[in-house]
């Protein structure tokens, strides 16, 4: 501390063996004696530690508006990063959310997708299947119809030639027709014929597998065979065009079918190409957000890390600036106390020259005193011992001055 310098100081400068005042000029001694230049220092020294004060308080005021704009800009920073922290996590959530939906949406739409593919194998299987069964039965029916024109044609061709009771050429003629009749109307269900035509058919059959019905019940006449004939060929004719239709139509219904599951087909593979570019931009709002929540936490630690080393740092500060201010304020009222005993002292030499003018004066300052003054206090005390001695001692000087004297004489 400066208080126990300044100390030293004032004990050195009023602690000299002896202070020489001359009666001619002591105004101008005590003027540029060592105690003025104690005064003049301790002066300085206060002039100087409050200028110290000012530049240290301008210092330490740049560092507190230092401190104040960290704290509330790292106060910040902290406040809106636990806020996007807070977003983050809500945003990440979303997007967890909605990919884990959006998977399942995928999942759903692929199993859509091969429900439709396997409903247009389907369609495509049963198409063969009804072509195979059409094209069967058109193949047997247009037969049947050819077969019969061809007997009807070739009975009325011998008509006019062949008895009625020669059945052997009937049979010949007819007979491979209504076979091959019997054959469709058994193999198919669809065919439409009559109840007459058929128990024909039935009967010419068993008669040519040689059954017990009698050839007349087959036979009949040779113009109601015709008629039978021309019948059956009617209603094969008719069956073969109702087949015909019927498969315009169900081809029309089966291509309608194939475009309804392509259609199908087509949008859910669009939907399911969208729904993988979301789900890539999900995963990518994943990844990215959670690498971004990553640097904010980061960021957001190294703030409050930062907030809480500067705070410390600055309290310190501040405690220091406490001490030194108040160490400060000791020293210049040190110095102010120091100043007021040197200038009271420099008074009180003044007075007891002027008493004394002409005579030497000498005063002398105990040894103990000179060693190791502690305080300002005791060299008020010092200094106050110094000035009730001093007339003593100027009355022992005028006594042994005036002994001398009169020796002279």
């Amino acid at each position: 501390m400066r208080f126990g310098a300044v100390a030293g100081l004032v004990t050195t400068a009023l602690g000299a063996h002896s202070v020489l005042a001359v009666k001619q000029g002591v105004t101008e001694t005590l003027a540029e004696g060592p105690v003025a230049k104690v005064k003049t220092l301790l002066e300085d020294l206060q002039a100087k530690v409050e200028a110290e004060g000012y530049a240290e308080a301008k210092t330490y005021n740049e560092y507190a508006c230092f401190c104040k704009e960290k704290t509330a800009e790292k106060s910040k920073a902290i406040t809106d990063g636990e806020s996007e922290i807070t977003r983050l996590n809500s945003e990440l959530s979303s997007f967890i959310s909605d990919r884990d939906t959006m998977v399942e949406d995928i999942n759903t739409t692929a199993t859509d997708l091969q429900t439709a593919h396997d409903d247009m194998d389907t369609e495509t299987e049963d198409w063969a299947n009804k072509t195979e069964v059409f094209q069967a039965t058109h193949k047997n029916l247009t037969a049947s119809v050819f077969g019969l024109n061809a007997a009807v044609k070739e009975l009325q061709r011998r008509q006019a030639k062949v008895s009625a009771q020669s059945t052997g050429d009937i049979d010949g003629v007819a007979g491979p027709a209504l076979v091959e009749v019997a054959h469709v109307i058994a193999s198919n269900p669809a065919v439409k014929v009559s109840a007459k035509a058929k128990q024909v058919v039935m009967a010419a059959v068993a008669a040519r597998q040689g059954s017990k019905v009698p050839v007349k019940d087959f036979t009949g006449h040779l113009g109601d065979i015709i008629d039978t004939l021309k019948g059956l060929a009617s209603d094969f004719t008719t069956n073969l065009n109702d087949l015909e239709r019927d498969r315009k139509e169900d081809r029309s219904t089966h291509e309608l079918e194939l475009q309804r599951l392509q259609g199908e087909i087509n949008a859910h593979e669009v939907q399911l190409s969208d729904q993988k570019k979301e789900l890539a931009r999900l995963n990518q709002g994943v990844e990215s957000t959670t690498k971004e929540l990553s640097q904010y936490s980061v960021s957001l630690h190294d703030d409050q890390t930062y907030l809480t080393d500067l705070t410390e740092t600055c309290n310190a500060k501040h405690d220091q600036w406490e001490q030194r201010s108040t160490m400060r304020a000791e020293e210049l009222g040190a110095l102010t106390e120091a100043l007021g005993i040197v200038t009271k002292e420099v008074a009180a030499k003044e007075g007891v020259t002027n008493k004394g003018a002409g005579k030497r004066v000498l005063y002398q300052i105990p040894e103990a005193a000179k060693s190791h003054p502690t305080s300002f206090i005791q060299l008020q005390q010092l200094h106050d011992a110094v000035a009730r001695a001093a007339p003593v001692q100027q009355k022992d000087d005028e006594d042994s001055t005036l002994d001398i004297t009169e020796g002279r004489r």
